[in-house]
Formats: structure tokens, C-alpha cells, sequence
């Protein structure tokens, strides 16, 4: 996502050059002091929207089919806009802790209406959830507009306005149209705003330079860091919660030790290896602000790779000796292909560095999603399971072991 934007270019003599820099060092050495410790109203806020992954893991469920995932997609890319314009609101240099916690508490009493009507979204209740959520989309723009502490994070706030009201006219009008009709309207709508936010709310003529704001990336990136580890915990409650619904046989003992291990496998392809990797690059950077914008903005994709994951767990416990489909398998090995090109693509966009053993994995599992269909839904998991698990140990001896070359 983005904070505080540099809008166009300025003209610099080799005189003033040096001093310029020297400045600029200065504002990122001052933002660094403000440290990376998340605090307890941050942690709150990110409850409500991994309810969220709960609540979209449900209506997927509910919902197999190519227009149940659009209607997933298009609400996911809403809410965890929501999430990461408010983190990112909340952290900007200057902001004082009383304004913080004010919009930290808006968005989280808005987040718990608008996420408890994703189940009803597109049935005939839509305003459960568009209305919370439009007020805190555009609540959040103009928070930026009035809590901004210097002329360039007004200026962008300003940007952000523009392609708000764009997406705010779409949203309006899926509300009102039919059910059938809806998620069209709001497919559009959501992104339109995943473009404006991956884009910095670019718009012609004002060029962005991420490398002039002052910002400090460890916060945000632990941020990130605190907000996967909670969603990996609802994926493990959701697998928990099925066990305990379910009449217990072998099968389903076995499919649950899968799912446990799958979700371990992908807790460890980051913090094994990953983690490390983001860090070291974070404390050198001379653009301090983007690691933190694209592991902000990569949420969106792991966030639909977990609640892929979750469903296709929770499919197979449920019928675990059942010949599995072509949406079981796509659900079992393309929820992990989800995670892993996203991890793939923040490391390459971040280091420069292509992970062999990543892209390896993928085309793995893609194959072995075409080839297994037709296996127990059991067996299907545990192939899943065993390549996340190889792939974990190999990316962790990788980073730390240094046995094995680097990829």
C-alpha cells in the first residue's frame, strides 16, 4: 500500500545534492528510532479482519463453484484494502498515538459489521455490508487528508479521493442492482481499488518516489509478520473445528495430521527462510518504504491462499475416503501455489532473487494437481502436505544451514 508519496521531480545542482541526501538520511534514521514493536490496539484491529478469512473461508465453502470464487475474491480484495489503508494511516511519521487509536477504533468497530455481513453480501442484504464498509473506504481517505502532517501525504490523499470515488459509484450501484447481477458491479469495484493501491494512486502526470518519505519498514513488516502467524491460526482452528464435528475414523485422524502439517509447511516457507531475507534487505534499502508497501499489498494473495487452503482441508476431513474432484484438487494444491508465487514474487521484487526451489515446488504441485484427482481426497491432501513439507526443509537449509547452494 502506500503512505505519503513524493508528487514530481525536483531539479538538483551537484552543490546542493549532498545536503539534500544528507537530509533524507537524516528523515529515515529518525523514522527508524520510532522502532517495530506492534502494539496491543494494532493486534485487535487484526483480529476483526482475520475473522474475515473465516467468515469468506465459509461462504467459498458454501459456495464451490466459478461464481462463488468471484464473489470471494471480489470481498476479499474490499476488506484487506480496508486493512492495510488504515495500517498504513495509523503508521505515517507524524501521526500522533491519539489519532491512531481513533482511527484504529473506527475502522475495527466498522470491520466487525461490514465482516459479519460477508455471508449475506449477495443474497438480499447487501448493505450489511456495503454500507460499514463504504464509510470506512472513504473514512480513511479523508483521515489521510486531514491527520497528514506534511503538503506531499495531503497531496496524496488527494489521489487517493479521485480513485475512491470511482470505486465508491461501482460498490453503489452492485448494492442496488439484483443478487445475479451483483458481482459484477462489485468485481469491478474491488479492483479498482487493488489497482489504485498497487499503483500508489498513480494519475497522470504526478510521478511517485517512493525513496524520498521518510518511513520506517520494520514495523510494517512486522506487522505483516504478526498478521500471517493469526491467519495460519485460524486455518489450524478451522481444521480443529471440523475434527471435532466430525465422527472421528482412521481416515479422518490421518487427513487432520495432513492439514496440520501442510499448515506448518507454510508457517516455515516464510519464517524458515523468508523472514531473514525481507529483514536483512529492510535494514540496508535506500527506498525504505517499499518493502513495507509490497508486503502490505502481498496480503491480499496469501490472505486467498489460506482461505483456499482452509476449504480444501476442511472438504477432505469431511470426506476423507471420497474420490477426489478437479475443485478439491484445485483447492488443495492451488490455495499453496497462491502462497507460493506470492512469496516468490515479493522475494524477486525485493532482492532480485529467484528461488529455483520455490518455482520448482510450483510446477510440482501443478502437476500433481492434474495427475491425483482421481486418488482418496486423503491421499490427495498428504501428496499436498509432503511437498510443502520437502520444500520447507529445503528453503530453511538454504537460509540457515548453508548446506545446500543457494537458490
Amino acid at each position: 500500500m502506500c503512505t505519503a508519496w513524493h508528487f514530481g521531480t525536483t531539479r538538483m545542482t551537484n552543490g546542493n545534492r549532498e545536503q539534500h541526501d544528507q537530509a533524507r538520511l537524516a528523515r529515515w534514521s529518525t523514522a527508524a528510532a520510532m522502532g517495530d514493536e506492534v502494539s496491543p490496539v494494532e493486534l485487535l484491529f487484526d483480529l476483526v479482519f482475520v475473522f474475515a478469512i473465516s467468515q469468506l473461508s465459509h461462504h467459498l465453502l458454501d459456495h464451490l463453484t466459478w461464481r462463488g470464487a468471484l464473489e470471494t475474491g471480489a470481498l476479499l480484495m474490499a476488506v484487506f484494502g480496508i486493512w492495510a489503508l488504515t495500517s498504513f494511516g495509523a503508521s505515517m511519521p507524524g501521526i500522533s498515538r491519539r489519532a491512531e487509536i481513533g482511527a484504529l477504533f473506527a475502522v475495527l468497530v466498522l470491520g466487525l459489521f461490514f465482516n459479519a455481513g460477508l455471508t449475506h453480501a449477495f443474497e438480499d442484504a447487501p448493505w450489511l455490508f456495503a454500507a460499514p464498509f463504504l464509510v470506512s473506504n472513504i473514512g480513511i481517505v479523508f483521515f489521510y487528508l486531514f491527520a497528514a502532517t506534511s503538503p506531499l501525504m495531503r497531496q496524496h490523499a488527494v489521489s487517493m479521493l479521485a480513485w475512491t470515488v470511482g470505486s465508491t459509484a461501482l460498490w453503489v450501484t452492485g448494492a442496488l442492482a439484483e443478487p445475479e447481477n451483483r458481482v459484477w458491479w462489485w468485481l469491478a469495484a474491488a479492483l479498482i481499488d487493488l489497482t489504485g493501491a498497487w499503483s500508489a494512486h498513480r494519475l497522470p502526470g504526478r510521478r511517485f518516489r517512493t525513496a524520498e518519505v521518510p518511513f520506517a519498514p520494520a514495523h510494517m513488516i512486522e506487522r505483516s509478520r504478526l498478521f500471517l502467524i493469526i491467519a495460519l491460526g485460524e486455518t489450524i482452528l478451522t481444521t480443529g473445528g471440523v475434527l471435532a464435528t466430525t465422527e472421528i475414523d482412521a481416515a479422518t485422524i490421518i487427513s487432520g495430521v495432513f492439514a496440520l502439517l501442510g499448515t506448518v509447511a507454510l508457517w516455515a516457507l516464510y519464517f524458515g527462510g523468508s523472514e531473514r531475507l525481507v529483514t536483512e534487505h529492510a535494514t540496508r534499502t535506500g527506498d525504505p518504504l517499499r518493502p513495507a508497501r509490497l508486503a502490505v499489498n502481498g496480503q491480499v494473495v496469501t490472505a486467498a491462499g489460506l482461505i483456499v487452503v482452509a476449504v480444501g482441508y476442511e472438504v477432505t476431513i469431511d470426506y476423507p475416503l471420497a474420490p477426489a474432484t478437479p475443485v478439491l484438487s484445485l483447492l488443495l494444491f492451488g490455495g499453496p501455489l497462491l502462497y507460493l508465487a506470492l512469496q516468490t514474487w515479493y522475494l524477486r521484487a525485493l532482492t532480485g532473487r529467484f528461488s529455483r526451489s520455490r518455482l520448482a515446488a510450483a510446477a510440482a504441485l501443478v502437476v500433481a494437481g492434474a495427475v491425483t484427482w482421481t486418488l482418496p481426497s486423503v491421499l490427495v491432501l498428504a501428496i499436498s502436505s509432503v511437498l510443502l513439507g520437502l520444500l520447507a526443509v529445503r528453503v530453511t537449509l538454504e537460509a540457515y544451514g548453508r548446506e545446500i547452494p543457494e537458490a
